[in-house]
């Protein structure tokens, strides 16, 4: 059995661990928070499952995709 690890990339270049976004005092990113992603733009949070930086994130973007994201490898944004 092999396992593949998918390095996470950001325009190009590597994000290393830790280098993520960081999930505010008192929720992080909740369902229905605006968010920005450094490179897929505007978006909301539709699912948000775990905590802290393991907490996993389903986001529908302004374009109408939906991306998963793992918040520890995330550059993302919370907007207000």
């Amino acid at each position: 059995i092999y396992f593949i690890y998918v390095f996470p990339f950001h325009k190009g270049h590597m994000v290393p661990p830790g280098a993520g976004a960081r999930p505010e005092a008192g929720g992080g990113f909740p369902k229905g928070a605006r968010v920005a992603h450094a490179l897929y733009g505007k978006g909301r949070v539709l699912r948000s499952d775990g905590s802290g930086q393991n907490q996993r994130l389903l986001i529908e973007f302004s374009d109408g995709s939906r991306k998963r994201f793992m918040l520890r490898f995330a550059p993302i944004s919370r907007l207000p």
